[in-house]
C-alpha cells in the first residue's frame, strides 16, 4: 500500500526517432521483489530492494508520426506488443510505526526492457528502451 512519484522516465530509441504526442504507450508488469532490512536503531532501518519480473508493452501508434533524423516523417499504423524481462533495484529508509507496520521511503530504478515498435506494416522494427527512476512511499506490513 503506498504511492509512487516518477522522478525520471525515458524511452530511448535505438535510432534517431522522436515519438509524436499522439502515441499511447502502456506497460503491464508483474514483479517478484525481495527486500532486506538493516536495523539502524529502534525506530529507523535501512532497506534494500531487488526485483525481477515481466513486462508486456502495448504501444498504440495509429495516426502517429515518427520523425526520422533526416527530417522525413514515418507514419505508423502498427502497434508493439511484446514481452521483456524487467529488473528493479531500490534503497531507502524505514520508520517503524508499530511492531507490524513500517513506513518506507525508497528510491527505485526500474529497467522495463526493450519494446519492439513495428512500423511500415511490420517492415521496420525499432527497439525502444524503457526505464524509470521513482520515489515511493509505502507502508510495509510484517506478518
Amino acid at each position: 500500500m503506498g504511492v509512487t512519484a516518477d522522478l525520471t522516465g525515458s524511452i530511448q530509441a535505438d535510432g534517431d526517432l522522436q515519438l509524436d504526442t499522439k502515441s499511447d504507450f502502456d506497460i503491464d508488469t508483474w514483479m517478484l521483489e525481495v527486500d532486506y532490512t538493516i536495523a539502524i536503531n529502534d525506530s529507523f532501518s535501512g532497506n534494500l530492494l531487488a526485483g525481477i519480473g515481466q513486462s508486456t508493452f502495448d504501444f498504440s501508434a495509429n495516426s502517429t508520426r515518427i520523425l526520422r533524423a533526416d527530417g522525413s516523417v514515418l507514419n505508423v499504423g502498427d502497434t508493439s506488443d511484446n514481452t521483456e524481462t524487467t529488473i528493479r533495484l531500490g534503497a531507502g529508509v524505514g520508520y517503524k510505526l508499530s511492531d507490524r507496520a513500517t513506513l518506507l521511503t525508497m528510491l527505485q530504478y526500474t529497467d522495463y526492457g526493450t519494446a519492439d515498435l513495428k512500423s511500415d506494416n511490420g517492415a521496420i522494427t525499432t527497439g525502444l528502451d524503457v526505464e524509470t527512476t521513482e520515489l515511493s512511499v509505502r507502508v510495509k506490513f510484517n506478518f
